[in-house]
């Protein structure tokens, strides 16, 4: 009786210890997984500010695009202008 209690708890306790071993190899692979997650987390994070600064650069080169456009607006407005002085006065020459 005693021996039959013996070899009982002397296989829950293998069960169990094999039990561990699954759980424990379980866990290492979750903790490798949640590793290789975290690292590519970071690659992904460096990207994004990478692709941010791009994004600025690319942002002020437009303001210094849309400066110079408008500052070759406005001398053509003042070219165009210019010219209608001109030519009204050319044409009130003519008409004295």
């Amino acid at each position: 009786m005693i021996k039959d209690k013996w070899i009982e708890k002397s296989r829950n306790y293998e069960e169990t210890t094999k039990e561990m071993q699954i759980l424990i190899r379980k866990i290492i692979a979750k903790r490798n997984s949640i590793s290789k997650l975290d690292i590519d987390l970071k690659m992904q994070k460096q990207e994004l500010k990478n692709y941010e600064k791009r994004i600025d650069i690319t942002q002020k080169k437009i303001n210094v695009e849309n400066a110079r456009l408008e500052e070759l607006e406005s001398k053509l407005q003042d070219k165009f202008s210019e010219f209608q002085n001109l030519e009204s006065n050319l044409d009130s020459t003519k008409g004295a």
